[in-house]
């Protein structure tokens, strides 16, 4: 019997979002020294296969400095010199902000209406321009990636269109560029198992869709409805949202509050699938990781 192999993904944000995650810097064991100023992570590079190669370049130099440059497009074609199935995909993203005065401003990417990265940025440097570069294994989109592709990239930023008085104090600028690397399988080996279609949920409002999608209240759902094959053999959920650092202590039980002076919050996201028990995931910083569903509530 045929099987088809289907993995949704469910990329969940709300309104407020300080930072989710910081993903792997490219490099920076080499060009960050104690001391520097300049945005340096710890977390580990993607690692790459030992072969050559295909690179796709998704934008260039997109600049991110009044409110109006806050969603910018651009047009996804894979690789002609290099069909899947590939042995992995790497985004990487490279970002930097200019001297001066800024917020640290939240950055998604999106190809498809899917969410690719989900991440912040750092306050700008007074006196030198600050640089810094992001990477994520996407393997695990294949199937997203095999066709061309509209996307996006949202950084919501101002500078001299700012309300008064920031309008005449902040001057940070964010360019953004961004491409995929593809490794082809080599011949004779197996390729990684990867789901056969992505899935991602779009919030509807009333000029179009969210990207991000917002959660103010706790009656507020963010749902889309799918027609799914009936012969699906495993499928997957995934869930990214940030969690806003600047809390009010008053969110926080009077019972459980710390003695301290220190903010704390207490927030619970639940997904649900027809037939299914909810997935429950407490928000304290971070992200639902992937989780096998019930294919059972999926085909019925």
């Amino acid at each position: 019997m045929n099987y088809t192999r289907l993995r949704t993904v469910l990329v969940i944000a709300s309104l407020g979002a300080v930072s989710l995650f910081t993903l792997a810097a490219h490099a920076q064991s080499t060009n960050r020294q104690i001391g520097t100023q300049l945005t340096v992570t710890a977390d580990p590079l993607v690692p790459r296969p030992h072969t050559k190669s295909c690179v796709a370049p998704l934008f260039t130099n997109y600049q991110f400095a009044f409110f109006s440059e806050t969603t910018q497009n651009y047009q996804f074609t894979p690789p002609a010199n290099c069909p899947g199935p590939w042995n992995k995909v790497v985004l990487d993203i490279n970002f930097s902000e200019n001297a001066g005065r800024q917020f640290d401003r939240t950055a998604t990417l999106y190809m498809g209406n899917t969410n690719l990265y989900f991440g912040t940025t750092p306050e700008p440097i007074r006196t030198a321009t600050n640089t810094w570069h992001v990477e994520r294994d996407i393997t695990d989109y294949s199937a997203l990636l095999a066709n061309p592709q509209q996307g996006f990239m949202v950084l919501q930023n101002c500078t001299t269109d700012c309300p008064p008085p920031y309008n005449t104090l902040l001057t940070g600028v964010f360019t953004v560029s961004a491409e995929l690397e593809f490794f082809p399988t080599p011949g004779g080996s197996p390729a990684p198992k990867v789901a056969d279609e992505v899935l991602p949920l779009v919030q509807i409002n009333a000029g179009g869709s969210n990207f991000p999608a917002f959660l103010f209240s706790p009656t507020d759902q963010f749902s889309t409805t799918f027609t799914l094959p009936q012969n699906i053999e495993q499928a997957a959920s995934r869930m990214i949202w940030p969690v806003s650092m600047k809390c009010m202590a008053a969110e926080t039980p009077t019972s459980v509050r710390p003695r301290s002076r220190l903010m704390a919050s207490l927030r619970e996201l639940r997904q649900f699938l027809p037939g299914s028990i909810p997935v429950s995931c407490p928000i304290n910083g971070g992200q639902c990781l992937p989780r096998k569903l019930s294919t059972s509530s999926l085909t019925e």
